[in-house]
């Protein structure tokens, strides 16, 4: 490997070796230990004799919202019932690793005792500390620090005389004692209590505030079991808190208090607080309840590296220019056009399968005004075989204040870019399904425009893996493209036929069904299309209500000519119904189509499930009309994750109790022979994935792993080319979104008759190729295979990866596998 090599070879050095058969190691990327599958809901034992308070106070204001004094509701598993309390989730478990098991501990005890020194301010711990008096006061409790076998120190609090119990912590001066910055209030949306009972018989846990003068508000109850002498852990989403004073999210908080109020304290009943947790990372709350296995890869993060054997191999060109900075990234990197500091990636290596298209992107950063000519040598491997390359120009847009990528035009003249600023570009790689495997190379170079010298050079390589994705693509898509909206981009008298063809085809290019057919599904020239591999799906238009019965009953014999047609073709009549009067309109058209067209296939995208006065639900009445179920993917949120910031769902608690969560629903629907869709517009929003111009660039790939995850087969997207007049604005005010129904853009101002693409469209593309592999391995080695893989970049609608390099990473694992289990 190149990994750390800091020469800088001259032009024409040799490829760098790659380790194995000219190739990266098989699996040098194994990040995380495989996971289990978790259970689907979080038990939560109600208990009543006793009770244990959280009070917590803020710097600035440390009250709720009611001059000192604020009731606070709920119950204790029904999380998320009150839109402005905080959220209590209570656990058993004892699968965190950290802490393990009691069972462990008597078999493996730990011989000298930890102590637990507060390392970071987010987390609050105990020791052994002659000043702990200046920051804890007791009453009715008696509290010292013990030695626990198992995890070291801990603060333990007995049961004293009296009925009130109350331990406060000086949180603010503790963790500042400690060299370490308190946790604030807009940096914590959970708090997380990890403790154990001994001698208990029956607690419960609540969550209150309490004033500077020290008035306390109605404690949350929450309850843990007290009869588990074993390591417990209970949450409080705190987010929905609204101080008094209205703090701001940088003000922290100040003190913490426990209390134990009891009318009959049980004989040496004992709480040790191994811990208190303040985050707003929804990973980090998982761990510390310990839900290691809805953590990626199991919480193990040490192995996954992205490790380009070429990232360090920088060339030198004959007339260097050390004031332009040159660097490469991953196509799902949003860089700035303020950014100017290079990454460490000097060359990059595009890996892909044979019939298949990648890209990666390059920047070039100038100190002064400079234009640029560039030059890129075809991709050839040892023998003079060849890819196909493309060089691309970003173009930046206006996006919530910032300058953000995401048009990317052909490059056909040289590029001038302003001094301080960055200018990206695009190199894409495509293979054929006859390409050779393994290592090529192209060389970019850089030429100074004024001058004509050559001030900037580096390598591309690709890696084809051996093994060829089929043109039958198992992702289907229906994305919405408005041909009268391309023509009118055009001047006056081009051939709009053309036009449609080449529009319809570059998205079929990229493994993207655009949700008409160029032409009427009855026109014979629009034929050749239904029967093509790469078409999975097309949506047949209605027509007025008198050719209704003529048109419906000729387009059911035309696609029933030749196999497969019909299990392409889809209705779509009705959106997104929200009241009884639109669930009727669906059940009017489905008896409409039944007679002409049998076995039909319908979608009705929803994001809400309504209740009906027949006692069903929306989705119950669905059932006799539709049968590609489309929702949103928040729909796919479970029901024990409702703690979680910004959690989002389409059915009710008391829907997901009378009918199953939607996740089961549909799975069931599936499983008796319906697909399972989902669709993206300006919602979801986060903490979900989408396809926003201001979201981050590896959320359309991760949307379908989600996708594989979840069991969804489809995708329906409203539009690709739903432009204003100025096609580049991309700001939507009717939603308040960025780039929602903009995927492409007209090539007309760049005088070409095929579409300009989008580093979004890339990525989509990017992401149905990988559900692609993903499918393959699955037949190849079997789903146990794929879903440890999966886990590695999602457990669920609420927790993925966001970080380029390792997704990049779990990527090449994915092609090494796949590979290997296709040569058996």
């Amino acid at each position: 490997m190149v990994e750390g090599k800091t020469a800088s070879p001259r032009l024409g050095q040799a490829m760098p070796a790659y380790a194995g058969a000219g190739r990266l190691p098989p699996t040098p990327y194994a990040r995380y230990a495989m996971l289990t599958e978790r259970e689907k809901t979080m038990k939560c034992r109600k208990i009543t004799a006793c009770l244990l308070a959280l009070l917590m106070t803020c710097s600035a204001v440390a009250s709720c919202t009611g001059g000192g004094t604020s009731d606070v509701t709920a119950t204790g598993t029904d999380t998320g019932s009150a839109t402005e309390s905080a959220t209590v989730v209570a656990t058993d478990r004892a699968t965190d690793t950290e802490h393990g098991s009691e069972s462990e501990s008597e078999t493996a005890p730990i011989p000298a005792v930890k102590e637990n020194v507060p390392t970071s301010g987010a987390s609050v711990t105990f020791y052994h500390n002659e000043n702990n008096s200046l920051f804890l006061t007791a009453e009715g409790l008696d509290a010292a620090v013990t030695e626990d076998a198992e995890v070291g120190t801990v603060l333990s609090l007995r049961a004293a005389g009296g009925s009130e119990h109350t331990l406060t912590l000086n949180y603010g001066e503790y963790v500042r004692a400690h060299g370490l910055e308190p946790a604030t209030v807009g940096g914590t949306q959970y708090v997380i209590l990890r403790f154990r009972v001994e001698n208990g018989d029956a607690a419960s846990l609540r969550l209150g505030t309490a004033t500077e003068a020290g008035a306390t508000s109605r404690p949350l109850a929450g309850a843990y079991d007290p009869t588990d002498a074993g390591w417990q852990s209970v949450l409080y989403a705190v987010g929905n808190f609204k101080w008094a004073g209205k703090p701001s999210d940088g003000d922290a908080f100040a003190g913490i208090t426990l209390s134990l109020f009891r009318s009959a304290p049980a004989q040496g009943e004992t709480v040790h607080l191994y811990s208190v947790t303040l985050t707003s990372d929804l990973p980090t709350a998982l761990a510390a309840l310990g839900y290691t296995d809805q953590l990626l890869g199991g919480g193990d993060t040490s192995g996954v590296v992205w490790n380009d054997p070429v990232r360090h191999v920088r060339l030198t060109a004959p007339d260097e220019d050390e004031s332009v900075a040159l660097w490469f990234d991953h196509i799902t990197e949003k860089t700035l056009q303020t950014t100017v500091t290079p990454t460490d990636k000097a060359g990059y290596t595009v890996r892909l399968a044979r019939n298949e298209i990648e890209d990666c992107q390059f920047f070039l950063a100038p100190a002064t005004d400079r234009t640029f000519r560039l030059e890129l040598s075809p991709m050839t491997n040892e023998a003079g075989k060849t890819l196909e390359t493309s060089l691309l120009y970003t173009v930046y847009h206006d996006v919530a204040g910032e300058r953000m990528p995401d048009a990317i035009p052909p490059v056909s003249a040289p590029i001038a870019v302003r001094g301080g600023q960055s200018q990206g570009f695009v190199v894409k790689v495509k293979s054929t399904a006859e390409s050779e495997a393994g290592l090529y190379r192209a060389e970019l170079k850089v030429f100074d425009e004024e001058t004509g010298r050559q001030i900037k050079a580096a390598y591309v390589y690709a890696y084809v893996w051996d093994f060829t994705l089929s043109d039958k693509t198992e992702m289907r898509t229906a994305m919405q493209m408005l041909y009268w909206r391309i023509y009118r981009t055009y001047p006056e008298g081009t051939d709009t036929e053309k036009l449609a063809i080449n529009y319809y085809e570059f998205l079929l290019d990229n493994r993207i069904n655009a949700m008409a057919l160029p032409f009427g599904v009855r026109e014979e020239r629009v034929w050749k299309y239904m029967d093509n591999p790469r078409v999975n799906s097309f949506w047949i238009p209605g027509v007025d209500e008198d050719r209704h019965a003529e048109y419906t009953a000729s387009v059911y014999e035309i696609l029933g000519r030749v196999e497969g047609r019909r299990e392409k073709a889809f209705f779509y009549r009705v959106d997104e119904p929200t009241t009884p009067e639109m669930l009727n309109k669906l059940a009017k058209v489905a008896a409409s189509i039944a007679p002409y067209y049998k076995e039909y296939h319908m979608v009705t995208p929803c994001y809400v499930n309504i209740d009906l006065s027949d006692g069903r639900d929306q989705i119950e009445f669905m059932k006799d009309y539709v049968d590609i179920w489309c929702h949103k993917m928040n729909a796919f949120t479970p029901r024990w994750l409702e703690f979680a910031k910004g959690a989002q769902y389409v059915q009710t608690a008391a829907q997901d109790k009378k009918y199953g969560e939607y996740a089961d629903r549909i799975a069931a629907e599936v499983a008796g022979g319906d697909q399972s869709w989902t669709y993206f517009c300006f919602e979801p929003t986060a903490p979900y994935v989408n396809w926003m111009a201001n979201g981050d660039g590896t959320e359309p790939i991760v949307s379908f792993w989600q996708c594989k995850l979840l069991g969804i087969q489809g995708v329906l997207f409203w539009g690709v080319n739903e432009w204003r007049d100025n096609m580049y604005d991309l700001y939507e005010p009717a939603t308040n979104s960025w780039g929602d129904g903009i995927l492409i853009y007209s090539g007309a101002p760049f005088g070409i008759d095929t579409p300009v693409s989008s580093l979004r469209l890339e990525t989509i593309r990017d992401g149905i190729e990988d559900y692609q592999y993903l499918c393959m391995l699955e037949q190849a080695a079997g789903k146990q295979a794929v879903d440890e893989l999966v886990r590695l970049v999602t457990t669920n609608v609420l927790v993925y990866t966001s970080d380029d390099d390792y997704l990049a990473a779990v990527r090449v694992l994915l092609g090494d596998r796949l590979e290997q289990a296709l040569k058996g």
